[in-house]
């Protein structure tokens, strides 16, 4: 079987509302894997914890130095799951 492999340029950033405080949101990292099954392939959804709680207004480094945290993170998860991530 086949190795997935992920390149790291195809992780996402989420920025959302934080559920639980107004003013606040949270960050997190996204990517898609094309898993390949029967001569076809599902799509299928690996986001991070993410780090919520962030008070508005955030500066735009700031969020940038969170998201790269959160690829790290993503990118460790998939690892353990035997996915090779390529920069």
């Amino acid at each position: 079987m086949a190795a997935l492999i992920v390149n790291r340029s195809a992780f996402e950033r989420l920025v959302e509302p934080d559920p639980h405080e107004r003013g606040r949101i949270g960050v997190r990292a996204r990517v898609w894997l094309r898993i390949p099954i029967s001569g076809s392939s599902v799509l299928h959804e690996v986001e991070s914890p993410g780090i919520w709680d962030i008070e508005l207004p955030a500066e735009e480094s700031f969020l940038a130095e969170v998201f790269q945290d959160e690829c790290d993170d993503l990118a460790a998860m998939l690892e353990a799951l035997g996915v090779e991530v390529v920069y």
